[in-house]
């Protein structure tokens, strides 16, 4: 399951740091950051199955449309250069977005850009017609 991992490798990492008791501080701050980082991974699952359940509520409404390369998109916050437009360059669980004014890349999760696109601008070549 999605949420063991995350709360197994926390466990462990408690663990194993608070078995000793005498860590340098350079092994403490190890721990610390590969709990830093799993923590993130469950916030972003508890935000993501929150997003599910009011969309099964009716509060907000959920899309179920694909990415293609190529598309561009427009997301709720604008780049730091002003621009707001985005070009899809790669796809996988992280989508490879490049921004259409600065050309800037950036490599957002998935479930991130599904939360955050306002709309198409464009589909690319490779997205049916209708």
């Amino acid at each position: 399951m999605e949420l063991r991992s995350p709360v197994a490798i926390l466990q462990g990492e408690l663990d194993v740091t608070l078995a000793r008791e005498d860590r340098e501080a350079r092994e403490y701050r190890e721990s610390l950051e590969i709990m830093r980082k799993t923590v993130g991974r469950l916030t972003r699952i508890v935000r993501d199955l929150f997003l599910l359940a009011r969309g099964d509520a009716g509060q907000v409404p959920l899309r179920n449309e694909r990415f293609y390369l190529d598309d561009v998109v427009t997301l709720r916050k604008p780049h730091p250069c002003g621009g707001d437009t985005w070009r899809i360059v790669r796809l996988g669980a992280d989508i490879g977005l490049r921004c259409t004014t600065c050309e800037h890349r950036v490599l957002v999760p998935r479930s991130s850009v599904e939360r955050d696109i306002k709309r198409f601008v464009s589909r690319g070549p490779q997205a049916p017609t209708d």
